[in-house]
C-alpha cells in the first residue's frame, strides 16, 4: 500500500517522504490538489492514506478533501491534513 502526500511545498513533501518511507511505506506524491487527484484516479486502490496540506494554490486541502468525500472511489481512504492553520473555525471544518 502507498502513502500519497499532497503538499505545495518540495521540503515538506521530501521530509514526509523520507519519514513514510522509512516506516517502510511507498510513497506517491503531488505537488497540487489537481495533480493529487489525478493520482488517487491512477492509484486509488493502492492508496492506503493521504498526507494532505491545507494551504495550497488552486484547489485548497479542503477543497481536495471535499471532492474525495463526494468521490465513491476515494471517499473511504483516510486523510490526515498537514497544516500550519492554527484557526479553531478552520480545523472543526477539516474535521
Amino acid at each position: 500500500m502507498k502513502i500519497l502526500i499532497i503538499d505545495d511545498s518540495l521540503i515538506a513533501r521530501k521530509t514526509m517522504g523520507f519519514t513514510v518511507e522509512a516506516l517502510g511505506y511507498e510513497t506517491l506524491k503531488a505537488s497540487t490538489g489537481e495533480e493529487g487527484l489525478e493520482a488517487l484516479a491512477e492509484h486509488s486502490n493502492d492508496v492506503a492514506l493521504v498526507l494532505l496540506d491545507w494551504n495550497m494554490p488552486g484547489l485548497s486541502g479542503l477543497d481536495v478533501l471535499v471532492k474525495m468525500q463526494k468521490d465513491p472511489g476515494f471517499c473511504d481512504i483516510p486523510v490526515m491534513m498537514v497544516t500550519t492553520e492554527v484557526e479553531r473555525e478552520s480545523m472543526i471544518r477539516a474535521i
